[in-house]
């Protein structure tokens, strides 16, 4: 701002991000002030840090100008997870889940093993307030497996 040649066309004086300048000389011999617009970022994945495909970088003014689908992709997460993050989410849920019922069926494998086999047990089986007299005993074993699975 040391150039006394040509005067701002703004009350903002100091030299900061945002009100740089750059010289410009007009056909008429004239030095006139032209502004320097900052440009905007493109957005990153929250979880691998890398530049997401299909939205515009723009400043925040610009981007509320913007219409969705420039700003968005269609998909879950879009416009905030890239698709490999979106990909490695869905995995590791489905994984989680197929370990939780391994945990389940082991369980019960476990406590079916510990059952007792005399005739008193199977005659009458208490589960909260429903009792059960058994026809069959194979039924009801798989019943209680069920519910020490759920327990």
């Amino acid at each position: 701002m040391a150039d006394k040649r040509v005067t701002l066309r703004r009350r903002h004086s100091y030299a900061t991000k945002s009100n740089r300048i750059k010289k410009v000389k007009t056909p008429g011999a004239k030095l006139v002030v032209h502004y320097h617009v900052k440009r905007g970022k493109t957005p990153v994945c929250g979880d691998t840090g890398e530049r997401l495909n299909g939205i515009k970088s723009a400043r925040p003014a610009e981007k509320m100008r913007m219409s969705r689908p420039k700003k968005n992709v269609s998909r879950v997460y879009g416009g905030h997870l890239s698709g490999k993050a979106v990909r490695d989410r869905i995995v590791r849920a489905f994984l989680i889940e197929e370990q939780k019922i391994v945990k389940k069926v082991l369980k019960s494998q476990k406590a079916a093993k510990n059952l007792p086999r005399d005739d008193h047990f199977w005659q009458t089986v208490r589960h909260g307030d429903v009792t059960i007299v058994p026809e069959r005993p194979e039924i009801c074993l798989e019943e209680v497996l069920q519910w020490v699975a759920e327990a």
